[in-house]
């Protein structure tokens, strides 16, 4: 899932997220879109997400 060629993964591609959150690729660029994961334009096709963001987004159901 890693973006760059280093041996700590800190930033994942959209399709890669979408993949491994179980969302479409729409849905991640939304969480983009409103700010709610931190993400960065390599290119002007190419986004990188901060798997830090995803994880802090990404909270267990209460019980």
């Amino acid at each position: 899932m890693c973006a760059c060629n280093t041996t700590t993964q800190e930033y994942a591609s959209v399709s890669a997220t979408a993949k491994k959150y179980g969302v479409s690729t729409d849905t991640v660029r939304r969480w983009i879109e409103d700010d709610r994961v931190e993400a960065i334009r390599l290119g002007p096709k190419t986004v990188r997400i901060k798997i830090a963001s995803l994880e802090a987004l990404i909270t267990p159901l209460g019980r």
